[in-house]
């Protein structure tokens, strides 16, 4: 089965969290965080940068890498494997807008609580805050509507 790199980048401001209102698929209409599909020959870190960059115009001054996931639907082709940073470090002021979606600073324990987040962000989400001293590698399997059938986290 093909692999969709990817990378989320959650950027931290005081006690909130960068997220975006999707305006595409996946996940039309719900709350995450910025990122995206890697390019041939980009690193996860890099491609992190440019991902923030591109959707929100913030420059990541620095990134660390929280954790790895890796995503499996019930069709060929349901695979991903998603880099998770955080950043809370920056330059700039978010976009009020672009084409995948629309910025807000979100209270963190709001995010801690996964409301109007993808099924599988809602568990994952608060690993990346948890300050593990090495990054969290997870496995989800996901049901055809999309929902968590099953996880396993090293």
């Amino acid at each position: 089965m093909p692999i969709q790199l990817s990378t989320l980048v959650y950027v931290v401001r005081g006690d909130r969290v960068l997220l975006m209102r999707r305006e595409r698929s996946p996940n039309r209409g719900r709350l995450s965080p910025p990122g995206g599909k890697l390019e041939p020959g980009e690193t996860p870190i890099a491609g992190a940068a440019r991902e923030l960059r591109e959707e929100t115009g913030l420059v990541a001054l620095a990134m660390n890498l929280r954790g790895r996931t890796r995503h499996h639907g019930p069709s060929e082709g349901d695979g991903w494997l998603q880099h998770l940073v955080l950043v809370r470090d920056f330059r700039g002021t978010p976009r009020s807008g672009h084409p995948e979606g629309v910025c807000s600073w979100i209270p963190y324990e709001r995010v801690l609580e996964g409301r109007d987040m993808p099924a599988a962000d809602a568990i994952y989400t608060a690993w990346v805050f948890e300050g593990a001293a090495r990054p969290f590698d997870a496995r989800f399997e996901h049901r055809a509507d999309g929902s968590v059938e099953s996880f396993t986290r090293w």
